[in-house]
């Protein structure tokens, strides 16, 4: 494809806000989601709670035994984090007192791609004495350029949807007033406060550490989006994507006061059935999580547990993502063992 033609296709694609879908197969050669399933080589690190024999819930009866053996496991193992995996899903589950901080990875100051990688920037995160877990945020340039020019690029300031440590904005740009999407923070600088320290609520955050611009597919308990719910444009988009999406998802349950980090990647059989946007939606609110968003997608999607990448991002991705989450949780009982 001629220079031009492409960059033009690029651009047309970033004004439709499907990048990550896009990209994937830009990248790849081939649709979304579809291909090979890359080798996982990484062991899940020992200082979370890994539940054996676990499968993706497809019933609400399913989800609520789900619930029901990850809130046993966190008391029974002092609140340290529980760590499930089905194929290609891998699911999180977070005492809500875990401190909420932005991931950023460092821009090269010459050329090439010697720069810092995303995972290397989460991995680096890691902390002695807790357990962290870090997803990529929302969301980077428009201008696929940026992308192109990979690691030694500066993307913090170009990403759509901000970032905010402790109150102070971090990267990115203010959402536009058309856009529809919310805000992820918490409100203390140090954690440790429960569900009512966080908040997932329309537009842009002043205050806090989280991001402003994440697709909210849950609020209040009702769904978002069509079909399903009231019309939004972006999580619209979202409910369209093919099967086999990569995806993270952030959701909070009050009720037993969890909060779940989920992401969608490539398995054996992709869980293509069940791990649509609207099937995600659906057994999220069955787990009885109320509020939820849906982070940057696609090639983008990240997870890293205490410095082990169990997700990682396309080799474009993990050079321009500009920052992430990182929720860190560390034993507060006496006699606990620091992981």
């Amino acid at each position: 494809m001629p220079g031009r033609t492409l960059q033009a296709a690029l651009h047309a694609v970033f004004r439709l806000g499907m990048l990550p879908v896009w990209l994937a197969s830009a990248c790849t050669g081939s649709s979304p989601g579809s291909g090979p399933p890359t080798a996982r080589q990484t062991i899940p690190p020992s200082s979370v709670t890994l539940l054996a024999d676990w499968t993706w819930p497809t019933t609400e009866a399913s989800a609520q035994e789900t619930g029901t053996r990850v809130a046993e496991a966190l008391r029974t193992h002092g609140g340290r984090p529980v760590l499930l995996h089905d194929d290609g899903m891998w699911v999180v589950v977070l005492d809500p007192d875990a401190d909420l901080d932005v991931v950023r990875r460092t821009p090269s100051s010459g050329h090439g791609p010697r720069g810092e990688t995303f995972t290397r920037a989460a991995a680096g995160a890691d902390i002695t004495g807790q357990v962290d877990v870090v997803v990529n945020g929302m969301t980077y340039s428009f201008d696929p350029t940026v992308h192109m020019q990979g690691s030694k690029q500066a993307t913090h300031g170009q990403a759509h949807g901000q970032a905010l440590q402790s109150g102070a904005v971090v990267g990115g740009q203010p959402l536009r007033p058309t856009t529809a999407r919310y805000h992820l923070v918490q409100h203390s600088e140090t954690g440790g406060q429960g569900t009512g320290d966080w908040s997932i609520a329309p537009g842009n955050a002043s205050e806090g550490t989280g991001l402003s611009g994440p697709m909210a597919i849950l609020a209040d308990g009702a769904p978002i989006g069509q079909p399903g719910g009231p019309q939004n444009a972006d999580t619209d988009k979202l409910l369209r994507l093919p099967r086999g999406t990569h995806m993270p998802y952030v959701g909070l349950d009050a009720t037993r006061s969890l909060v779940w980090v989920l992401v969608k990647t490539a398995g054996s059989t992709q869980q293509s059935e069940v791990t649509r946007v609207d099937d995600v939606r659906r057994v999220l609110g069955w787990l009885g999580v109320r509020d939820a968003v849906a982070m940057d997608g696609g090639v983008s999607a990240t997870l890293v547990v205490d410095g082990h990448v169990l997700v990682r991002p396309s080799p474009i991705a993990d050079r321009s993502i500009p920052f992430g989450l990182r929720l860190s949780w560390r034993p507060d009982t006496d006699g606990q063992t620091a992981p």
